[in-house]
């Protein structure tokens, strides 16, 4: 009996999500509302408020989602050679963004998307310092957060704007062009 439950909890909170997806195609996200959701979703009030206390509930449980699947993602990159050629990671990252477009595009479209972007920035900038401590690019700490905090940030907002439709290119040129900005900045660094 239990199992037929959990499938269809599951499958109401798919419906849902799914339904508001759909309709944030169609208006913005502060426009979106319950009697919205149902309708699309086929579902009734209660099935609703049962796994959700608001709409803003349902974005915050995808929010929290993509935060997730954004650390257990970057989990597994290592950044060693990020300032000796950083094509390689941010092709990582762009391919992230590509697979769960609408899930990154709704986080920049909420009322809350300063602070979600804000931990995005935190989970990327921590996981590539902790792989480059140690490396001898660096003469201290002090100028490795400095380097990361500002490439790292800078990466994450150039693809913010092109999420937002604010760069007009493919994520293809977009990386390419960051990539040589970022080779060409620590070339000169080096240099100096």
């Amino acid at each position: 009996m239990e199992k037929k439950e959990y499938r269809s909890a599951a499958r109401s909170r798919k419906m849902i999500r799914q339904a508001f997806f759909e309709i944030l195609k169609e208006k913005s996200f502060e426009k979106i509302t319950v009697t919205d959701i149902v309708k699309r979703a086929d579902v009734n009030r209660s099935t609703f408020y049962a796994h959700y206390p608001d709409v803003m509930g349902v974005v915050e449980e995808i929010q929290e989602e993509i935060l997730e699947y954004t650390q257990n993602f970057m989990d597994n990159i290592n950044f060693k050679d990020f300032y000796e050629n950083p094509k390689p990671y941010l092709q990582s990252i762009v391919k992230l963004v590509a697979e769960n477009n609408e899930l990154y595009r709704l986080l920049m479209t909420s009322a809350m998307a300063t602070k979600q972007l804000d931990k995005l920035k935190y989970i990327i900038i921590e996981r590539t310092l902790e792989t480059l401590e140690g490396t001898n690019r660096f003469e201290s700490r002090f100028e490795l957060e400095f380097a990361t905090r500002f490439f790292m940030g800078g990466v994450v907002d150039v693809y913010t704007q092109w999420l937002n439709g604010v760069i007009d290119c493919s994520l293809e040129d977009l990386t390419d062009q960051l990539a040589n900005m970022l080779l060409y900045v620590t070339s000169v660094s080096k240099r100096e």
